[in-house]
């Protein structure tokens, strides 16, 4: 027996503790920790599982997982595969890849975005990658412009009017 209490100055209340291990969206130093063609279990079709361990000291330690559909029955699927790892290799200085162990331990910049799968659970992914070197960058500020209000009298028709 232990009193926890003392430790955690009133007992440990564990709705108070963040347990999700999404990466807050931004703009990262990781590394990529891991490379290997593995087969899918439904389909039986080969993709390529990368495997990055963040290096910036917010996230420092953390990992994300990405899986290219490099040999998906759908074209759609491998064409976006391919772009994708096409990207990764000009980020990380690859011309020409012939083997996974050639990713393993580059070091590049990945943008996480955190997105919300279909059963509702918050996924990341990574948006974009650019070179270890290249300066963070953050997307120009907007203006919104202000919604116009509807013209007074028209609220038969609504604001955009019948065409």
């Amino acid at each position: 027996m232990g009193n926890l209490a003392g430790m955690f100055g009133g007992g440990f209340r564990a709705d108070e503790v963040d347990t999700s291990d999404i990466i807050p969206e931004g703009s990262y130093k990781a590394i990529i920790s891991n490379a290997e063609l593995k087969t899918a279990k439904t389909s039986g079709a080969t993709y390529l599982s990368l495997e990055f361990s963040m290096l910036s000291p917010s996230v420092n330690g953390r990992k994300h997982w990405e899986n290219l559909n490099l040999a998906h029955e759908k074209e759609s699927v491998r064409a976006i595969a391919k772009k994708q790892l096409a990207k990764i290799c000009k980020a990380v200085g690859i011309g020409d890849l012939t083997d996974t162990s050639q990713l393993c331990g580059k070091k590049l910049q990945v943008t996480m975005s955190v997105r919300t799968d279909d059963a509702g659970d918050k996924r990341n992914s990574v948006k974009r990658v650019a070179p270890w070197n290249a300066a963070a960058t953050q997307p120009p500020a907007t203006q919104t412009p202000a919604m116009p209000s509807a013209p007074a009298g028209d609220d038969d028709e609504g604001f955009w009017g019948n065409e």
